[in-house]
């Protein structure tokens, strides 16, 4: 780095050098005409009669111009150097700020989460959301440290800069979406959002640069890579934030109805012999009273045909342990389906693939934490949280208890987005 600036401000010295003889000859070329005009004035007799005006030298335009052009040469070339230096010490700056940083940030969960919470209850995970959201302070006072530290670092490297370096930290999760992540990596919490922390150096203004700090979308922490992770991440975020608010109350989930304009393009799910076999089972207790149940139930018999309700894209298919056999489709609007406990691993679609509503995607089984042939529904809205489809079934006029009508409105109802949705596709 010193070698870099040193060659480069030799350069400068040089140029200024020429620019300084340059300009002294040419000073000394305008002091020596100056001197023969005089002389020839004082050497000339004296006229008898009326003198006449002695004649004044012409300008050399030519050498005016040459030289005025060579200046302006010169001016733009130490412009250009000095912009250069400003660059490369801007760069470096970053460089090391950024390798710096890096290297500082580090998170420690130690002792902060107490071995008296079992990550297999969902209802245990809520009623110590207090702990899980005091996690984003731990992060934050690791952020600051690794800035302070940074700042120090720079101020050693680089004393002779006056730059001013900020923090631009947005290095946040909700309490639902750590506690979901604690439940599938537990003590390696903190190495993998470490590792999932995406950090960035930027240059705001000539002399200020801000080191920018933020989490990936939900989804790219729990890694698709690892299916069962990712899965079991997403199942307990959307139920955590079904259940839960942001201060660990329970929600109202009173059904809201969707559009009428939306639900009259929705297609049955099952084949149409078994659309009595629609019940209400939302919010029913399950697993020995740890959760309730998300969806509603449809019975049927094995290897009958599963239809998606939608046009959309799969988001994934596999198997769980709980949700069996399953297929995810997303909907273009923003709603997830999920079919759990299928006959077997979807043979009709795989992920990524596109899908039109009324579409085979699967069989019906009896895979997974059931005791019968049927499908389980699920549809998680556009914040990441479930809503009864047996409501939204029944509205859209399957079963025998249908209660669609025209008079609901036709447009979306409104909501407050979580500030850390779920990503499930793009």
């Amino acid at each position: 780095m010193i070698r870099k600036h040193l060659s480069l401000l030799i350069a400068l010295i040089i140029v200024v050098c020429a620019a300084a003889v340059v300009m002294g000859v040419e000073k000394n070329r305008e002091i020596k005409i100056t001197n023969v005009t005089e002389q020839r004035a004082t050497d000339s007799p004296a006229p008898s009669l009326s003198p006449s005006p002695l004649p004044t030298p012409e300008p050399d335009i030519e050498g005016i111009t040459a030289t005025t052009l060579y200046a302006k040469k010169v001016n733009s070339e130490l412009i250009e150097l000095v912009k250069q230096i400003n660059k490369s010490e801007t760069d470096e700056l970053r460089e090391t700020a950024l390798s710096t940083f890096s290297s500082a940030l580090t998170f420690d969960f130690t002792d902060r989460i107490p071995t008296r919470i079992r990550p297999s209850s969902y209802l245990n995970l809520g009623k110590n959301y207090e702990t899980f959201d005091a996690l984003n302070h731990q992060i934050d006072e690791a952020i600051n440290a690794a800035f302070e530290q940074t700042k120090q670092q720079l101020s050693l490297d680089f004393p002779w800069c006056d730059v001013e370096l900020d923090c631009d930290n947005q290095a946040y999760l909700s309490w639902q979406a750590l506690a979901s992540l604690y439940k599938v990596y537990r003590s390696d919490l903190a190495g993998i959002l470490r590792e999932a922390a995406t950090i960035s150096v930027g240059r705001l203004t000539d002399n200020r640069i801000v080191i920018s700090v933020y989490f990936p979308k939900f989804d790219d922490i729990a890694d698709y890579s690892e299916l069962k992770t990712w899965f079991t991440a997403r199942f307990t975020f959307f139920y955590l934030n079904t259940y839960f608010d942001e201060n660990g109350q329970q929600r109202d989930t009173t059904y809201q109805p969707l559009p009428d304009r939306y639900v009259s393009e929705l297609k049955l799910p099952v084949e149409q012999r078994f659309e009595s076999g629609i019940k209400p089972s939302w919010y029913k207790s399950r697993s020995g009273g740890t959760r309730s149940h998300m969806g509603t139930d449809i019975r049927g018999s094995a290897k009958s045909k599963l239809y998606s309700c939608t046009d959309g894209k799969v988001v994934c298919t596999g198997y769980d342990v709980i949700a069996g056999n399953y297929v995810c489709i997303r909907d273009y609007s923003g709603y997830e389906y999920n079919y759990y406990h299928m006959y077997e691993l979807s043979k009709y679609v795989v992920k990524g693939d596109t899908v039109k509503a009324g579409q085979v995607i699967g069989l019906m089984g009896n895979t997974g934490n059931s005791a019968a042939n049927h499908l389980h529904l699920a549809i998680i809205d556009p914040n990441g949280r479930h809503i009864d489809p047996y409501m939204v079934l029944s509205q859209a006029g399957f079963g025998k208890n249908a209660v669609r009508e025209e008079a609901y409105p036709d447009s979306f109802p409104e909501y407050t987005p979580n500030p850390y949705p779920p990503a499930l596709i793009d």
